[in-house]
């Protein structure tokens, strides 16, 4: 859940609620609201902190990863110290150069001149960025 999409989204329900909520009297004698969620500031509040849940999980699969967003991506590769065959997990950030969705290939860089391709394991939140995992890289220039 991304809290900066969470705040705002919490923000605009919550000024549309007590707006709603500040005409209800007027509206309810004008006679166009016919049912009763306006006459209760609660239940708008309740509804308001729910759209925005609602917002925040959503956005991010909306949407998706865009060019020049940054991420994380994590390398496999194998090492031999020792006579010892050892696999490793490298993790480096990098910048995305085509858009995607989870579970789709796109073309990254990184930051050290390379090149590569990775499929998106997961969107960024509030304190992550998304992830990738790079299948193919090649030298860049």
């Amino acid at each position: 859940m991304n809290l900066g999409i969470f705040s705002k989204s919490l923000m605009l329900t919550l000024s549309v609620s007590l707006i709603l909520y500040g005409l209800s009297g007027f509206l309810a004698q004008s006679g166009i609201t016919a049912f009763g969620l306006l006459s209760d500031v609660w239940k708008l509040v309740a509804l308001s902190i729910g759209l925005s849940i609602v917002a925040a999980v959503v956005y991010p699969h909306i949407r998706g990863i865009k060019q020049g967003d940054q991420m994380v991506a994590f390398l496999r590769r194998e090492q031999v110290a020792g006579g010892v065959r050892q696999h490793v997990m490298d993790v480096v950030f990098a910048t995305a150069l085509e858009n995607g969705k989870v579970n789709q290939k796109i073309k990254i860089a990184l930051g050290n001149g390379v090149q590569a391709e990775g499929i998106v394991t997961g969107y960024g939140g509030t304190f992550s960025p998304a992830t990738l995992k790079i299948t193919e890289t090649e030298r860049f220039g």
